[in-house]
């Protein structure tokens, strides 16, 4: 489609070139919305959101091209000739109105909202129950949501495309090594409240991409698991659990197997094994085994940490880093998990959304013992202790180290 509007432009301008030198009609005056469609077509390659920029040259454009056929058809002078010519042209007409309607009426039926049930509940919250004045640091994805649906201000949104603060929202708040370098952002822009979800956490490895310097200091790992068979009862009380990732992770650390080190980026975690014992009507993790690959060798080795909430089991000696989250279901059964790299773990989104570890962040939604262990949408008001300050940095809207903006704007090493 985009190879075949291009070669239709280019001979768009070599027809009116040669009839521009054959009759000497100005066809050239055509130039303008012939540029203006040129432009935004390879503006919008790709990219459904522009269209609405390419639809006004195309319809100058096809509107023009149609009035120069009919007019060209009637003044052919053999009779026959001239009827096929505008008979040919209104065919066309009417098969691109029929293929526009069909187009619009395919895009109708298959509309979905765009906001998850959670997130309309919580949109619903925030709007019925923060105060007029409050401040939502969100991710900027839901920005302009919070705006119209919740009535709420946000630091960062679709309407108010701020690069820089992007940056800084991904590296201080989502990927934020400790509660006091959150507090200073949050502080910058009078933030009131925070709400993150799953899809965020899930979507951590590219917000830690954004949020990192030239050097990619805050990229991580995370990855969803998700098991094919549930629980497989051991006897008695116990159970096992195989989980396994969309594809083999990469570790973002050393490992040590046997007393030797391996290096970041040289090993993979395959599937995972957690057994569970079952305590009155809730489950708990006893302990769990990676599969890890390096090279051509195979391992077996514990996880570091297993949480599932609100047990923390840990594991020492050599063992895979980072945590393992088990996430249950409304039925309470564990399905699915989320393998975190120990930079991941200790980023402040994982904090809030997975550990309840924050101790100038109150969760106000939802409200304690409401909903599921891990609940998909959760908002927390912001208690700034009495000396917290910010850089005047966080305030400017354009990056100050040009290297860093190259970065960004290129991709990170």
């Amino acid at each position: 489609m985009y190879a075949s509007s291009i070669a239709l432009i280019a001979g768009y301008g070599l027809v009116a070139s040669f009839r521009r030198r054959r009759t000497g009609e100005d066809v050239m005056a055509l130039l303008l919305p012939l540029c203006w469609f040129s432009v935004t077509l390879m503006t919008a390659r790709g990219a459904q959101r522009y269209h609405f920029f390419l639809a006004p040259p195309s319809l100058i454009f096809m509107g023009i091209a149609l009035f120069e056929g009919f007019r060209g058809a009637r003044r052919l002078p053999i009779f026959p000739l001239k009827a096929s010519a505008l008979t040919l042209l209104a065919l066309v007409s009417i098969l691109l109105i029929l293929s526009c309607l069909r187009t619009d009426s395919r895009l109708i039926r298959s509309s979905r909202p765009l906001l998850s049930p959670p997130w309309r509940d919580a949109m619903e919250w925030m709007r019925d129950n923060l105060p007029e004045d409050a401040v939502v640091a969100a991710w900027w994805h839901y920005g302009s949501m919070i705006n119209v649906l919740a009535h709420k201000s946000t630091v960062v949104d679709e309407d108010h495309f701020i690069p820089y603060w992007i940056h800084l929202i991904s590296r201080h708040l989502f990927c934020a090594k400790s509660e006091r370098e959150a507090l200073e952002l949050l502080k910058a822009h009078n933030v009131t409240h925070v709400a993150i979800s799953l899809s965020e956490l899930l979507s951590l490895p590219m917000i830690s991409w954004l949020g990192s310097d030239e050097e990619g200091d805050r990229q991580t790992i995370l990855s969803p698991l998700i098991s094919p068979d549930g629980l497989i009862p051991l006897g008695g009380d116990e159970f096992i659990l195989n989980l396994r990732p969309p594809s083999w992770i990469r570790g973002d650390e050393p490992i040590r197997v046997n007393g030797r080190e391996i290096p970041k980026g040289e090993w993979f975690l395959g599937d995972v094994y957690v057994r569970l014992k079952r305590r009155g009507e809730r489950l708990e993790p006893i302990r769990g085994t990676g599969v890890v690959r390096s090279g051509n060798s195979v391992y077996k080795l514990p996880i570091r940490e297993i949480y599932l909430p609100p047990v923390r089991v840990r594991s020492e000696g050599e063992a895979i880093p980072g945590c393992l989250v088990l996430l249950p279901d409304g039925d309470k059964k564990v399905r699915r998990g989320i393998y975190l790299s120990g930079k991941a773990a200790g980023y402040l989104t994982a904090k809030l959304l997975l550990f309840q570890d924050a101790r100038h962040f109150r969760r106000v939604y939802p409200p304690s013992g409401e909903g599921s262990l891990v609940p998909e949408v959760q908002i927390w008001r912001v208690v700034y202790p009495g000396d917290i300050s910010y850089p005047e940095a966080y305030l400017e809207r354009e990056f100050p180290d040009p290297e860093l903006f190259r970065a960004w704007s290129r991709g990170k090493p």
